[in-house]
């Protein structure tokens, strides 16, 4: 299922020489306002066009209009994951952790490995899970981010919780209730 933002973006980045920065911005937050009223509407029928989606905003180089393209993967990554599509949410959720490497964006490696360890422990991948929500946690904190940290302690007690670490999951709930 493809849109005219798709197809815009599409034909942007099968130009010679690059798409020109102002039409690339506009097709990109044309595609950011249709992918939020999609998780909106949470129609599970827009898998492709989710995917088309990320295929697109994937191949986009460099880190022009990073805060655009993080926006559209973390929404395609959570419609996946809500819609129960495991492998097309981890998949996204990998290139937004790529993205927001590659641009040093500190609270969107936050919010990426947040996601990637909710998805992994969805999926059954405690040991992965941890991993991901111990990442977000030690950013969180680094930036003095409490809300934050709060967000993903939830998470990590809740993987902890369905690897039976119960002892483990009541320390992070604890730590939450100390630092709320």
């Amino acid at each position: 299922m493809s849109s005219a933002q798709i197809d815009t973006l599409e034909a942007l980045l099968q130009q010679p020489g690059g798409p020109p920065l102002p039409e690339l911005k506009t097709a990109l937050s044309r595609l950011s306002v249709e992918l939020r009223e999609r998780v909106r509407k949470g129609s599970s029928a827009s898998y492709e066009f989710f995917l088309a989606a990320v295929s697109a905003v994937a191949r986009i180089k460099g880190q022009a209009f990073a805060d655009l393209r993080l926006e559209c993967l973390y929404e395609s990554s959570g419609f996946f994951y809500r819609s129960g599509f495991m492998r097309a949410a981890l998949q996204s959720s990998e290139i937004l952790a790529r993205l927001a490497r590659q641009t040093d964006s500190r609270v969107w490696a936050v919010r990426a490995a947040s996601l990637s360890g909710v998805i992994q422990g969805e999926s059954g991948n405690i040991a992965d899970a941890v991993i991901q929500h111990s990442q977000a946690l030690r950013v969180a904190a680094e930036l003095g981010d409490k809300e934050e940290e709060a967000r993903v302690l939830i998470n990590l007690g809740t993987t902890f919780n369905y690897g039976s670490l119960y002892h483990e999951a009541i320390r992070c709930f604890g730590r939450v209730i100390e630092i709320s």
